[in-house]
């Protein structure tokens, strides 16, 4: 049986410790993505991670149209996020839709400034743009979001929270998002977010657990071919 996990998962002041801004031009080395695609109107959550810095920078986008919607209905500042630079209104679709093109042309230009690895993503609402960002080259990895997947990397994410060994732009975006969060375990104590009963979105922590996951499972594939040798 599946039951609810504890209200809180991290702490914010725990959370909160481990920001540290740095902006792209400061990151180097390889870089893995988690993309959590919005169906409408929602928000879009990409997550940059960067193993050799274990830094998060996450990447936020909405329709400019559906932000005042939002802010009611969320209780958060959405066009304010905007403005101080953590979130990005996109006009694309008459602003009502997600912005596919936009998202798009982020992720293009993102490969131009760091070493992208691969772009992790969930195929629900994954659409026309991951095989788009494929013939441009990007290599494009579907992220099952099954228990079986997403446990281990949670996990992993939370040790790296709690230990203070990894690093994070200190988004408010993200911190709300953090303490939106209720996890789902079993008798076995697999855990994962859970989308569905979190009180809000959560979009950025799924996004950080599948970068972080896909990245963990391309250095595993890569030791067992070193040992094949």
């Amino acid at each position: 049986m599946w039951v609810d996990a504890p209200d809180v998962w991290i702490p914010d002041s725990t959370w909160q410790a481990c920001a540290n801004n740095i902006t792209l031009d400061e990151l180097s080395g390889e870089c893995w993505v988690g993309m959590d695609l919005a169906s409408t109107g929602d928000i879009t959550a990409l997550m940059l991670y960067f193993p050799e810095h274990n830094y998060y920078k996450p990447l936020f986008f909405c329709p400019a149209a559906t932000a005042p919607m939002r802010e009611k209905n969320d209780g958060v500042p959405y066009r304010q996020w905007a403005k101080d630079g953590w979130l990005i209104l996109t006009d694309g679709g008459g602003g009502k839709t997600t912005d596919y093109n936009y998202i798009k042309t982020t992720l293009l230009k993102l490969a131009d400034q760091v070493d992208l690895k691969c772009v992790a993503y969930d195929r629900w609402n994954s659409s026309q743009i991951v095989i788009d960002l494929g013939n441009e080259g990007i290599r494009m990895e579907p992220y099952s979001q099954s228990l079986s997947h997403m446990s281990y990397p949670t996990k992993e994410f939370e040790k790296q929270i709690i230990g203070g060994n990894m690093k994070h732009d200190g988004s408010p975006v993200m911190a709300w998002m953090m303490r939106n969060i209720a996890l789902m375990h079993d008798s076995n104590d697999n855990i994962k977010i859970d989308k569905k009963r979190s009180s809000e979105k959560v979009d950025g922590p799924v996004a950080a657990v599948m970068a972080l996951g896909q990245h963990l499972k391309d250095s595993a594939e890569t030791e067992t071919a070193l040992w094949a040798v």
